[in-house]
């Protein structure tokens, strides 16, 4: 496999977690990542080809593809799944690294002299990816890491880079660290895929005195004293980690109650609009059954009297002599009977139930033409085989005929059409009509127009006023036919 990884990482990595997770098997991870795999390494002794063991891992000598390590990483996340691992282990991966051994004086350097160092030394244990100092300031100190193209990476790396410049800070001296991560390239997911993993990670910390940094300086090197130091460094980290995790279970929780409150509230929302839509319906079939009623009376009972009267009032035109006030009595009888059907179609049409709602809004149109000297079409494109529900054929027609009244009765169209159409999902009726003062906005100004709106909305529609591109203003409302069809 390529040398891309130094084992120097892997066998701190394992010290680390053989000494806190003595239950894990290890060798069977291993075992598990390479049984039918590629993963092989030179043996350093026989130069011969051999399947990656744990012992492998354990000798600083040898080299792994990054591939490998990633994959290694996976399964350790798998048996084990603290968010905080890698950077738990890479907060103390220095006490194996070269650059501490050789340099007693680290805390003498400061952070910034530190940080460059282990930026150049960093290269000689991996060869997958850069370290660049790219701004830094007193107390302050950014470090880019650039991937090579072609690395796919994972969190687990990113946390274990975050802990390893956490833990050189320490050593420098440096005291109250923070270390924040911005991914500035997330770079390729698979392979084959463009860019290159881009990090940055900004470092705030408390820049010590020079005479703190020459005591730490000298008695660091006092094994005694550093291991003192050590165990006490990981005593505060242990507390501050035992905080953070208080505080991420205090986040989670806060976090379940508000998602749990906004799921409550999502239920309510939906009792109330389903139960808002049942009321819409419920009230206006109950007021139709009203409208059906009078318009039924007025027909069976008041026109059928009067129709009676006019044909007596004919009988007797054709047998008296002083037909004058007879032929007056016959005129206004014909003119009510005519009013009295208008108006027995304009509370409750009787085409509505018998041919549906296209043949009702011919009608429609046709009767409004008539007595208001307008010159409104109507067009349908809608198949014969979707059945609307009646209470939805009653609604559409009151709201077509109140929103053409409406535009009538403020002179806002004089001509126009209506379009009756079925478009995938949904039941769409458009109306256009081209005049001046007839605008998108008019919905914010006119209350019917809003209340309309509104009406739709609660019955899971669309209303929309627009312009189109011939600068015709068009009113759309469309209803899904899963609503309004009979199942």
């Amino acid at each position: 496999m390529p040398k891309e990884i130094s084992a120097l990482n892997t066998y701190y990595l394992l010290y680390y977690l053989e000494t806190n997770y003595p239950e894990v098997d290890f060798e069977q991870i291993i075992s598990r990542l390479t049984d039918g795999s590629d993963y092989c390494v030179e043996n350093l002794q026989t130069g011969k080809l051999e399947q990656v063991t744990l012992s492998h891992l354990k000798n600083s000598s040898y080299w792994f593809s990054h591939d490998f390590i990633q994959r290694f990483y996976d399964l350790i996340g798998e048996h084990i799944p603290d968010p905080r691992l890698a950077y738990k282990i890479g907060r103390t991966l220095y006490k194996t690294q070269p650059l501490i051994k050789s340099a007693i004086g680290i805390p003498l350097l400061g952070l910034h002299r530190v940080a460059h160092r282990v930026s150049s030394e960093a290269a000689k244990f991996n060869r997958t990816k850069s370290y660049h100092i790219s701004d830094k300031a007193r107390g302050y100190i950014v470090i880019r890491v650039v991937h090579q193209p072609n690395i796919i990476v994972n969190e687990f790396t990113r946390q274990w880079n975050a802990g390893v410049i956490t833990s050189y800070a320490l050593l420098a001296g440096a005291r109250d660290v923070s270390i924040d991560i911005k991914t500035i390239d997330p770079g390729p997911q698979k392979l084959g895929d463009p860019g290159q993993t881009i990090w940055e990670f900004t470092i705030r910390y408390k820049d010590p005195t020079i005479a703190y940094r020459f005591t730490k300086a000298v008695v660091f090197n006092l094994p005694w004293v550093r291991e003192l130091i050590e165990r006490a460094d990981e005593k505060e980290y242990e507390h501050i980690e035992q905080i953070r995790h208080l505080d991420h279970v205090i986040q989670e929780r806060t976090d379940q109650l508000v998602r749990m409150k906004e799921k409550l509230i999502a239920g309510e929302r939906e009792i109330i609009e389903s139960k808002i839509e049942n009321i819409s319906l419920a009230l206006i079939s109950t007021e139709e059954r009203e409208r059906r009623l009078i318009a039924q009376n007025l027909h069976n009972n008041v026109i059928q009297l009067l129709t009676v009267s006019r044909m007596h009032v004919e009988t007797v035109l054709k047998e008296v002599q002083q037909k004058e006030a007879l032929t007056d009595i016959h005129q206004k009888l014909s003119l009510a009977i005519d009013n009295l059907q208008a108006l027995s179609f304009q509370i409750s049409p009787s085409v509505l139930y018998d041919y549906g709602l296209s043949a009702a809004i011919s009608c429609m149109i046709e009767d409004i033409n008539n007595n208001h000297g307008i010159a409104l079409q109507f067009k349908e494109n809608f198949s014969s085989s979707i059945q609307l529900s009646q209470d939805y054929t009653i609604l559409l027609y009151r709201t077509i005929r109140e929103l053409v009244i409406t535009l009538i009765k403020h002179g806002w169209i004089k001509d126009g059409c209506i379009e009756l159409y079925s478009k995938e999902t949904c039941l769409n009726i458009s109306f256009h009509a081209d005049h001046q003062d007839f605008t998108p906005d008019l919905v914010e100004y006119d209350f019917t127009l809003y209340a309309i709106q509104e009406k739709i909305k609660n019955l899971k529609g669309n209303f929309s006023i627009e312009a189109d591109k011939k600068g015709e203003t068009v009113i759309t409302i469309s209803m899904p036919l899963g609503v309004i069809c009979d199942l």
